[in-house]
């Protein structure tokens, strides 16, 4: 997935900020060694995350189960009470519905398919429409 400019990632955050997070919602970031780069780049982006778990350093990536169970341990929520979202579908949404969290997946290619999993999860194009059926 293609991360926005940071000023379209700036506004979409503090957006969510305002709108859907109260004070009881955390949001961490399970990246890959990769991504690890961008924190490099522009270290603006660790302050809109209250984890941040970087797989190379855990020592598991997604879709394992103890990766998303370690960040909802990480901020003290429940599996059940946790939203994971990714553009992976198997890593992200299949993950995270194993762990017993919920799942939208950003369908970025545009399939508009719905996938087979266990449980229901939600299909989103962007971010942005995230945003607005949260809201």
């Amino acid at each position: 997935m293609t991360l926005p400019a940071i000023g379209d990632l700036d506004a979409l955050l503090l957006d969510l900020d305002d709108t859907i997070l109260d004070d009881r919602s955390s949001i961490a970031h399970c990246w890959s060694a990769v991504h690890d780069l961008i924190l490099a780049e522009d270290p603006r982006l660790a302050g809109y995350f209250d984890h941040i778990q970087v797989e190379g350093e855990f020592g598991l990536g997604k879709p394992e189960r103890a990766v998303y169970l370690h960040v909802a341990t990480s901020l003290g929520a429940a599996p059940e009470r946790c939203l994971m979202v990714g553009d992976s579908f198997r890593s992200d949404v299949l993950g995270a519905l194993d762990a017993g969290m919920h799942a939208a997946w950003i369908d970025v290619a545009g399939r508009g398919e719905r996938l087979p999993a266990t449980r229901s999860y939600a299909t989103v194009a962007t971010l942005v429409e995230l945003a607005e059926r949260l809201l």
